[in-house]
């Protein structure tokens, strides 16, 4: 088990730091005169010709009186703002990333200075709703510091959520939610505080709502990969060193991992990763458990060397291989390579630009580039892709759909290269973006009906045809890169050099990319 180390920086000087901070800013704005101020506060906070400062003065002000007129008047109603509505009115200045972070963070302050028990318990639920959607640091160290120091553990899954997304420029070590996560789980490993909640993602405020306890587990999931604790999971999965959570749900996803595990040699890296097992585990659906049944056979059949890096992506191509091309199958990692190698060699490539938006700088994209890079899966993927893009009904479906492509500027097309039919030949069926998810000719977004349709595919694809001289294009941008990295699956897109000529660029999670080379347009 990898071993725990306390953060370097005591969370209680966090917390202090934090609230001291809060409160010299607030005798700051409080000790202001302004003679555009009003008598009435809320009407202040919400007058956007006055200065930040008199506003976020403004939020204590309406504070103060309320807070002063419930202590006079208890049990009293008049037609002044209650102390729900103002704290509903200061929710929502939260809420909104809008608003200006002097005037949030005053709102905030107020709320937590609310002792009441209502108070009390209103601020825990929010805390608990905004934590996973707030992007403002200094926002997230105000509301992690008050968790840990409130004691509030059934926060534990939302700081999981929120430190699930990334920083840039800040080490997870050091964010606030890690912080808070050690103080309130008794300073246990990080990966098992995360796992827990996981397997429960309860919230110990009246349970998850279904609809969040899936998005839950995938952030937690994400998070585990991106501390490099996955390892240390499949590992215990394998070994059967973890206890079976209490929920029903729960126990079906461990088992889904351990199955996984055991049968593909393969642990997902990410939350969309894990749902793809989850829908392969699904075994009502049509064709899962022959699907299932044949890729675990494929797979227990390769020797210890084939089976050394093997991830969820490679399960289809090993499991179509063993039955359609056995001579592939039959290779060693050395002598895949050779193979490629020479298949490769010749071939008229086409290279993304240096200059063009979203390049990544990489070792190029020849195969010997990355060779050292590539396991066995990989080479196999590699194999049977080139083998399956250059096919007669593909590449028709392809120049087909490229045509479509552009034609429509509002997006760029995509879809899945899948086995159909009693003697699987592959096809490519097109998966356009929906209304809503046209983000621009130069962008693809795959929508929920083709990641639903996906558990079986070889590969994803899409276009960069916005016109068929598009070369400085041609290969994989940052954004198709991370879309393999969050998918975990093979991807290629297919780059219009030429009218009647496309560049076929394989890249896969990690980042490595290899040039198939062109296919041509046979029909004109």
């Amino acid at each position: 088990m990898i071993q725990w180390r306390p953060p370097v920086q005591r969370l209680s000087q966090m917390i202090m730091m934090g609230f001291v901070m809060m409160l010299l800013m607030g005798c700051s704005i409080m000790s202001m005169k302004n003679v555009n101020l009003s008598d009435d506060p809320i009407a202040d906070m919400a007058n956007t010709e006055l200065t930040f400062q008199d506003r976020s003065e403004a939020v204590w002000r309406a504070w103060t009186q309320v807070v002063n007129r419930s202590v006079q008047s208890e049990g009293q109603s008049d037609s002044a703002i209650t102390r729900q509505e103002l704290r509903k009115t200061f929710r929502a200045l939260i809420w909104s990333s809008k608003t200006n972070i002097k005037i949030r963070l005053a709102a905030l302050q107020a709320l937590i200075s609310d002792t009441t028990d209502d108070g009390r318990a209103d601020t825990r639920q929010f805390v608990r709703l905004i934590l996973p959607r707030e992007k403002n640091l200094t926002i997230l160290t105000v509301l992690s510091a008050t968790a840990a120091e409130q004691g509030w553990q059934e926060i534990t899954p939302a700081l999981v959520r929120s430190l699930s997304r990334p920083f840039r420029d800040v080490a997870d070590e050091e964010r606030p939610e890690y912080k808070a996560l050690y103080a309130l789980n008794a300073g246990d490993p990080i990966e098992w505080i995360v796992f827990r909640v996981f397997l429960t993602p309860t919230t110990g405020v009246g349970g998850v709502e279904d609809r969040l306890a899936d998005r839950t587990r995938a952030d937690a999931w994400s998070l585990l990969s991106r501390l490099n604790r996955i390892e240390a999971i499949r590992t215990a999965l394998l070994g059967g060193q973890l206890s079976p959570p209490d929920s029903p749900e729960g126990k079906r996803v461990l088992e889904a991992l351990q199955v996984c595990a055991r049968e593909l040699r393969a642990v997902p890296q990410t939350g969309d990763q894990l749902e793809w097992v989850r829908m392969l585990r699904d075994l009502t659906k049509p064709g899962n458990e022959i699907w299932w049944e044949q890729a675990s056979s494929a797979i227990t059949q390769l020797d210890e060397n084939q089976r050394l890096g093997l991830m969820l992506r490679h399960a289809e191509p090993v499991r179509w291989a063993s039955t359609h091309r056995p001579d592939l199958i039959a290779l060693s990692r050395n002598q895949l390579q050779v193979k490629l190698l020479k298949q490769l060699a010749g071939r008229k490539t086409h290279h993304r630009a240096k200059d063009s938006p979203g390049t990544r700088i990489s070792k190029g994209e020849k195969l010997a580039s990355w060779a050292d890079e590539l396991t066995w899966g990989d080479l196999l993927t590699i194999a049977v892709i080139d083998e399956v893009i250059r096919k007669p009904d593909v590449i028709k479906a392809m120049f087909t759909q490229a045509r479509m492509d552009l034609t429509d500027k509002t997006t760029e097309y995509g879809g899945l290269i899948f086995p159909e039919g009693e003697d699987e030949q592959f096809k490519a069926k097109l998966y356009p973006p929906r209304p809503s998810e046209r983000l621009g000719d130069r962008r693809f977004v795959a929508s929920r009906d083709m990641i639903k349709k996906s558990a079986h595919a070889l590969a994803h694809y899409h276009f960069h045809a916005q016109d068929w001289a598009n070369n400085k294009y041609a290969g994989p941008s940052l954004k198709d890169y991370d879309y393999s990295d969050r998918y975990g699956r093979p991807c290629l897109v297919l780059t219009g050099v030429k009218r009647g000529v496309l560049g076929v660029d394989y890249y896969q999670p990690g980042g490595a990319t290899i040039d198939l080379g062109e296919i041509r347009d046979t029909s004109r």
